[in-house]
């Protein structure tokens, strides 16, 4: 400011530039009163221009206050300043980056305005509202998001392709990845150059199952004598694991080691990758020799790396030697995190089913200062005693998981109705699920319906199942297949013929009075999910049982209902060759009486 103030002085004219200059150092200095105070006299000498007012705009909206922000675009409007694609750009980012439903709500209102106002949204625009997907993210926002994408007038950049691909997996859309992905390897518009870009394509390639996408952009862009990061080998690394070749990517990574660009690329969480991929292959003792070489190549582990050597030691049976990471731990000064104690507790639950072990892990962990158990250690533990039928102990831990404060989920619901069923306790599990789900507001899913359908069936309390299942017909929550076949045939065993083929209908897709296939409320509304475990070999099952159990001219009419619709409903059936003409020959038998 000593410096604007000695040119002010001096009685030089002043340039916009200088004007913008110096109060963008008041915004960057956080000094907002003064960077108001020079707007005010910016204003007064009418050298305030759309540059001015951004700056300004940007600052308060750092702030948080959206209403200054907004008067400030009022004010620039009556100056004769139009807002631009930077003032919305700004205002979009604020509300993107916002932690409330309400204020993301309000990205699109801000490009709805944007739009009306002449403004045509660019690649910032889209780039923004691509990095704010999440996983979570409502499938109205994904789509709306790619379509102004797919809408610019400008060309695709190295930056909004990132922005897709990136976006793509973090809301777990491989379908859409996959055409994008399809779609640039046949565009020649584009010149990558950058790592970080390279990085994101492989990451995607590997996400969508394209190990040759993967392996092409690691060679074009090794082509171009590019030296990678250690993100880019990471993904890279992980790419070709994930896929399944766990050697293919061990050797990338010695491959890395003798390149002197490249080693000190190399660190802990690109070994993590090798670590973990042989662990989930069930190779022990290539985990063993891989963090030996890493630690012997001088390469610090972390935390993480601790867990997933510690993981693959409860995966294949090798708990025993978890001491000895431990006290290595501690002997490079690090603790034990939450993720160790959980995948411990998991490994003795699973390694023969050691659960005096597994509950001393949970005092251990009790005992650690700044951690304590959440949802997931629980329902470890849960999930746990469910395997070895351990009603009371499973009912005690879930005590003690309210008493601390921990709301269970559906997962945690459907565990306990598991272990609960397993005991013939079929009336605790559904009072304990009405009680959790009123007292913490949870909305039953899929899974919980599904396990309180299989409890019901296995207490041959068949009103009871048809009761739950109509309900989560009801909520377009609709059990797994597997619950759904056991549900229909004990129907079936039980002479309820009709009632059996109208839940396999529902859970198809083909009541004649619904005019649209069934779109669950847990899925991205692509189609009946429940249906996935109902294959043509279940519904021949249950044809022949409707015409061999019903009487001739219900079973015969329910039958050929059946096989019409699903056959209309452009359902590819796989039947025996003899089922349709035993269909027929029953709807004729039962005319002809």
């Amino acid at each position: 400011m000593r410096i604007f103030g000695a040119l002010r002085a001096s009685g030089a004219e002043l340039a916009p530039a200088i004007w913008n200059s110096t109060l963008d150092a008041c915004v960057e200095c956080r000094d907002l009163r003064r960077a108001e105070q020079l707007m005010e006299e910016m204003q007064g000498n009418r050298v305030a221009d759309v540059v001015s007012y951004n700056t300004l705009i940007k600052a308060h909206l750092r702030q948080d206050n959206v209403p200054r922000a907004r008067s400030l675009m009022e004010t620039m409007k009556k100056s004769g300043c139009m807002p631009n694609s930077v003032t919305y750009n700004e205002l979009i980012h604020s509300f993107a980056q916002g932690h409330n439903d309400i204020r993301r709500a309000q990205v699109w209102q801000v490009v709805d305005e944007m739009k009306r106002e002449g403004v045509r949204p660019n690649r910032v625009t889209c780039s923004i509202l691509l990095k704010s997907l999440k996983a979570k993210s409502p499938p109205a926002d994904v789509q709306r998001t790619m379509e102004l994408t797919e809408a610019l007038d400008e060309p695709l950049d190295e930056v909004l392709l990132s922005s897709i691909v990136e976006a793509c997996v973090r809301v777990g859309k491989p379908q859409v990845l996959a055409q994008k992905l399809h779609e640039l390897e046949h565009a020649h518009s584009i010149s990558i150059t950058g790592v970080h870009t390279y990085g994101s394509l492989i990451k995607a390639y590997g996400y969508v199952k394209n190990i040759k996408g993967v392996w092409r952009c690691w060679k074009e862009m090794r082509s171009q004598h590019l030296t990678p990061t250690s993100i880019t080998i990471g993904c890279m690394v992980e790419a070709v694991v994930m896929n399944g070749d766990v050697d293919g990517g061990h050797e990338l990574v010695a491959e890395m080691l003798e390149d002197e660009l490249c080693k000190h690329q190399v660190n802990a969480v690109v070994f993590g990758s090798v670590l973990k991929g042989y662990s989930r292959a069930r190779r022990m003792e290539r985990v063993w020799s891989v963090f030996e070489d890493m630690l012997a190549r001088g390469i610090q582990p972390s935390v993480v790396t601790f867990n997933a050597v510690i993981d693959g030691c409860a995966r294949n049976h090798q708990m025993h030697r978890v001491q000895g990471l431990l006290e290595h731990m501690s002997t490079l000064g690090m603790q034990a995190n939450l993720i160790t104690f959980s995948t411990m507790i998991k490994g003795w639950c699973s390694c023969g089913g050691d659960f005096s072990a597994a509950l001393a892990t949970l005092e251990a962990l009790r005992k650690t200062p700044g951690l304590k158990p959440d949802e997931i250690v629980y329902n470890i533990l849960l999930d746990g005693c469910a395997h070895v039928g351990l009603v009371s102990e499973g009912e005690r831990l879930y005590r003690e998981m309210q008493d601390e404060g921990i709301a269970p989920s559906c997962y945690t619901l459907s565990v306990l109705v598991r272990l609960l069923g397993q005991a013939r306790l079929q009336d605790r599990a559904f009072e304990l699920v009405s009680v959790a789900c009123s007292r913490h507001r949870l909305r039953p899913n899929a899974a919980l319906y599904a396990a309180l359908v299989q409890t019901a069936v296995h207490g041959k309390d068949l009103a009871r199942a048809v009761s739950v299942y109509d309900q989560a017909a009801l909520e377009r929550c609709l059990p797994d297949g597997k619950a759904v076949a056991m549900l229909v045939r004990a129907l079936l065993a039980t002479g309820s013929h009709t009632k059996a083929v109208s839940i396999l209908r529902s859970t198809l897709g083909l009541n004649r009075q619904q005019n649209r296939k069934f779109e669950p409320r847990d899925s991205w509304g692509s189609g009946n999910s429940s249906a996935a475990g109902i294959d043509d070999t279940f519904i021949s099952e249950v044809i022949c049982s409707v015409l061999a159990g019903a009487a001739s001219g219900v079973g015969a009419a329910l039958a050929a209902s059946l096989l019409a619709d699903a056959k209309a409903a452009g359902r590819r059936l796989r039947l025996d060759v003899g089922l349709e003409r035993k269909v027929t020959l029953a709807i004729a038998a039962a005319a002809a009486h």
